[in-house]
């Protein structure tokens, strides 16, 4: 773990209602959004607009594409870090992990190449 972040709590908060206020608010919010990438590579997200139901609808889509059996997301699996849509499969003993990586802006380029798996995948994440 980062020597900067002891625990969960310790990430910081970015408030994005702050980038519609003045010039020095959205100054700081950038300030802090850069701070946060190199201090700790993460950052917490709020007021962000996003409705809770479209983010609980994503979560619950990506949590069926992750729980499909490794053969139907094979296609994805690259090891070119360029491609747009990249799934990759690690397992070393008793450290296993699975991550997709999805390009997504603009939405409307990259959209097409996202997962058609499960079939409501896309539609779900482009709300």
């Amino acid at each position: 773990m980062d020597e900067h972040l002891e625990t969960l709590t310790d990430v910081p908060t970015i408030n994005l209602s702050l980038l519609h206020q003045d010039p020095h608010s959205r100054f700081m919010v950038i300030k802090k959004i850069r701070e946060a990438c190199h201090t700790y590579g993460l950052f917490n997200v709020i007021n962000h607009g996003i409705h809770d139901s479209v983010i609980e609808d994503a979560l619950n889509v990506n949590a069926r594409f992750f729980e499909m059996p490794l053969a139907e997301k094979e296609e994805l699996i690259s090891d070119d870090v360029q491609k747009p849509v990249r799934f990759q499969h690690v397992n070393r003993g008793d450290y296993s992990k699975d991550f997709l990586k999805l390009y997504a802006h603009p939405l409307e380029h990259f959209i097409s190449y996202w997962p058609s798996f499960p079939p409501d995948y896309r539609a779900t994440c482009y709300r």
